[in-house]
């Protein structure tokens, strides 16, 4: 079945499969449930289920520090859309580069894409970047860029298979205890849709 943003969606032929959920490879029934996920533009109300998707997402010492949500909602160039289904589970924030070197007036940034552990694995991600690349695109950005951890192999494979190539941009972000590496990829938006 195609969804609203024209992904196919796996479901699981067997009417016994369960939710699917913590069970590994048994099951995708629980994917039925995504056709009725949201996604929606998030305010200064979102806030708090918007700090919980980070923090479970991306837990422990060596996480990025979480940023400031309330400065970022009054950022104008920056948009924030959470994904729901029974609760909020992720979140995509896509609108002008953060860094001055991509400034160019025709560069967007998917800045943060985030999703729960278990809805990863299931589409749950590729929906949401979707969804942040087609607000970069809505807002006449002629490319998107996306800074991915070097070790960050799942995520590498996602970006790749909706286009995105390496460009030869690396940056270092300081940690609570250490450092990551990041590198950016981009992806013309001139063909996109």
């Amino acid at each position: 079945m195609q969804s609203a943003n024209g992904l196919r969606e796996r479901r699981s032929q067997s009417p016994d499969a369960g939710d699917g959920r913590g069970s590994g490879e048994a099951g995708w029934g629980w994917m039925k449930a995504l056709e009725s996920v949201g996604i929606r533009r998030a305010d200064a109300g979102d806030i708090e289920a918007l700090e919980r998707v980070e923090q479970e997402a991306l837990p422990g010492p060596d996480a990025a520090a979480y940023r400031d949500w309330r400065v970022l909602f009054h950022d104008g160039t920056v948009f924030t859309y959470l994904a729901e289904d029974k609760r909020p589970f992720g979140f995509v924030i896509a609108g002008a580069p953060r860094e001055d070197w991509f400034a160019d007036g025709i560069t967007g940034e998917v800045i943060s894409l985030c999703v729960l552990p278990d809805y990863q694995g299931h589409g749950a991600g590729r929906r949401l970047l979707v969804h942040g690349i087609s607000v970069l695109k809505r807002r006449h950005f002629e490319s998107a860029l996306i800074w991915l951890r070097d070790d960050a192999e799942r995520a590498l494979r996602l970006i790749e298979s909706l286009g995105f190539a390496p460009i030869e941009s690396v940056r270092t972000i300081n940690t609570r205890r250490s450092e990551v590496r990041e590198r950016a990829y981009k992806l013309s938006l001139d063909d996109y849709f």
